[in-house]
């Protein structure tokens, strides 16, 4: 009874969860140009200052935003201020994380637990993922690279 108080209390002062947090404040106007066009990767939360669950949540998403500053941008979605994307990414339910690789408008859905320590686990994992994707690639064209001058070289010889 006391926190649906509270949650009314907060949406009624039009207080934002993350009003003071170091996080960037998304919507449908700045979040093309900010996230989908991006060369980073962004953990995105969609959420509502009237909700419990996001309200739980708000600690471990601020905790791991500090943790995870410098390697990752980290954004919210207040979905009572734009629905927009809120269609656009398909969220049915909130708080909702997803994870925007670079240059990418499809994102990772993130399911796991609610706290800071397996955010940044994710989210590390998989930007590491993506750097072994990334020198695999890298030395596949190489090999290629060098495989194809070998050619060239026995043939100038013949």
């Amino acid at each position: 009874m006391i926190l649906l108080i509270l949650s009314s209390l907060f949406f009624r002062l039009g207080l934002s969860l993350y009003e003071d947090a170091d996080v960037v404040h998304l919507n449908a106007n700045n979040f093309d140009k900010l996230v989908t066009g991006s060369r980073d990767t962004w953990l995105v939360q969609f959420f509502s200052s009237y909700c419990p669950y996001c309200q739980n949540f708000a600690p471990n998403f601020e905790k791991a935003a500090k943790e995870l500053k410098g390697t990752v941008k980290i954004g919210v979605v207040d979905a009572d201020e734009d629905r927009t994307l809120l269609r656009r990414y398909n969220v049915r339910g909130i708080p909702t994380v997803k994870i925007y690789l670079p240059n990418n408008p499809i994102p990772e859905n993130y399911d796991g637990p609610r706290t800071a320590e397996a955010l940044v686990e994710k989210v590390r994992a998989i930007k590491k993922s993506k750097r072994n994707k990334s020198v695999k690639s890298t030395e596949v064209s190489d090999a290629d690279k060098t495989d194809e001058d070998n050619k060239e070289d026995v043939e100038a010889t013949i």
